[in-house]
């Protein structure tokens, strides 16, 4: 695992343009991708969902659908699959003993040089990476971020509630902006 923690004052440049995805209501598949004002404090795409299983296909969707919008089609569906495996290992690993209306949030901010998505849980139990096996069905979630992102790592809550686990993509040059 390679913990890379410099770029993120990169992704904090007033230059990104700014949109926001929330989904409102516990179970609710809600949301709207808009263009915001520009802000250092806001990500591109923020979606709160709770922690169940039918609810990480619709942000995997929006996510997508804002990258797509902002011109990032060329990594939309790996960024897509790659968010799609952190909100599953939260929902089913990170979140397994916590109340059933435990929420999860996914963030996400890019730049024309770089991607990050973050998925924070309230968690403490870090995510761990199996050897690969043949006879099982599961575990290779965080084989394939390793394989679709350049680095990804785990980043303890500040308040002590919970971890965000990260990944970075180095995006393409000729994006269109």
């Amino acid at each position: 695992m390679n913990v890379h923690r410099s770029t993120r004052q990169e992704l904090d440049r007033p230059a990104f343009t700014r949109a926001t995805v929330r989904a409102r209501g516990a179970r609710s598949a809600q949301g709207v991708c808009a263009v915001m004002e520009r802000r250092r404090d806001r990500p591109q795409f923020d979606a709160t969902f709770p922690a169940d299983p039918a609810a990480i296909g619709p942000v995997r969707r929006r996510l997508r659908a804002c990258l797509v919008a902002d011109g990032l089609g060329a990594v939309a569906d790996d960024v897509a699959l790659a968010c799609q495996e952190l909100m599953a290992n939260a929902v089913v690993h990170a979140c397994r003993s916590l109340p059933t209306d435990t929420e999860l949030t996914v963030t996400a901010s890019w730049s024309n040089e770089q991607l990050r998505v973050a998925v924070h849980d309230p968690s403490a139990e870090k995510p761990r990476r199996r050897d690969e096996s043949s006879s099982r069905t599961d575990g290779r979630g965080l084989l394939l971020v390793t394989a679709l992102s350049h680095r990804w790592g785990i980043e303890p809550d500040a308040a002590g509630r919970g971890k965000s686990v990260w990944l970075e993509l180095d995006i393409p040059r000729g994006r269109a902006s």
